[in-house]
């Protein structure tokens, strides 16, 4: 969910400009319209994740996709006090906060995990941290769904180029980079890049 302003990671970085923008309320709007509504990512998420089953939302941001699951068990956890007060407030799931390098969850516990614009604010380490932990918690035939933009250089015009340039992420990689950082853990079992109205995009379904 690339915008000017936004990061959804939970090992969020202090000195950022969170305390103008952190409202749950101001970030949402600013995401809808940078974003034309998410349109791309609502599409790729729906194409590959039933409304079924439990689904953790890693780095949930707002809440905003708890929408797309009317009848999936869904849990979201973010680090951000303010978002998750929202995320509860308006949305009525459960969200909590929590560091998704140590979850709470018993093993096994999730169908499906999501993973929306959030690689790109962690570094390796953090990820594989993180990674591993998700295997735990996901079920023997559970599945991994990631969607990211792809790096700056990587990005399809010069527009999305300058958008993504101005995103507060500072670890965006390509889908080898990526690939090396899931192997350990997951196998891959489909890859494919989209444009949406502000970025391109690059999804991966992981088996656990």
């Amino acid at each position: 969910m690339t915008t000017f302003f936004y990061k959804r990671n939970l090992g969020e970085r202090k000195g950022h400009i969170d305390g103008v923008f952190g409202s749950g309320r101001v970030m949402e709007w600013i995401r809808i319209l940078m974003n034309n509504n998410f349109r791309v990512i609502k599409k790729m998420i729906r194409e590959n994740c039933e409304d079924k089953g439990s689904i953790l939302d890693i780095g949930c941001g707002t809440g905003y996709f708890s929408r797309l699951f009317k009848t999936a068990k869904y849990i979201g956890i973010d680090n951000s006090e303010r978002y998750i007060r929202f995320a509860n407030t308006k949305y009525g799931g459960k969200f909590f906060i929590m560091d998704a390098n140590k979850m709470g969850f018993k093993k096994e516990n999730f169908d499906v995990v999501l993973m929306i614009s959030f690689l790109h604010h962690l570094t390796d380490n953090e990820l594989k941290g993180i990674f591993k932990d998700v295997k735990r918690v996901l079920k023997k035939n559970g599945k991994l769904i990631i969607i990211d933009p792809v790096p700056v250089n990587e990005q399809s015009n010069f527009i999305r180029r300058f958008i993504f340039s101005k995103d507060r992420g500072c670890c965006g990689r390509n889908n080898e980079q990526i690939n090396r950082l899931l192997e350990n853990y997951f196998k891959i079992e489909k890859y494919e890049v989209k444009n949406s109205l502000s970025c391109t995009l690059q999804l991966f379904i992981c088996a656990r």
